[in-house]
């Protein structure tokens, strides 16, 4: 077996959820920051704490939207699930940025 079998074995065999866990970790984490930052340029800390709740949330909305759009897709629905969970929370931060939000 070489290394693209034992790769494909342990993705099928559980790994690919433990990658994707681990990859919607790192966003939160790296959103959370951005969200933080975002908040102190607005001048209110509530504003970033606000913020980081609903990047977390996002990624984790847009996240299961790619896994599920692409489930059939064995190793793709991990770059889709990526893709949402990098998505989503961008776009949150954007609308946050751009001061056209309502309360």
């Amino acid at each position: 077996m070489g290394f693209k079998n034992n790769l494909l074995s342990w993705l099928s065999s559980g790994g690919a959820y433990l990658l994707i866990a681990v990859l919607w970790l790192i966003c939160v984490v790296v959103f959370a920051r951005k969200a933080k930052l975002a908040g102190v340029d607005d001048g209110n800390a509530n504003n970033g704490c606000y913020l980081t709740i609903s990047t977390t949330v996002f990624v984790a909305f847009g996240g299961a939207v790619g896994l599920w759009l692409f489930k059939e897709f064995f190793p793709w629905y991990i770059l889709t699930s990526l893709a949402g969970a990098i998505i989503a929370p961008t776009l949150v931060i954007k609308k946050f940025k751009s001061g056209k939000r309502k309360y």
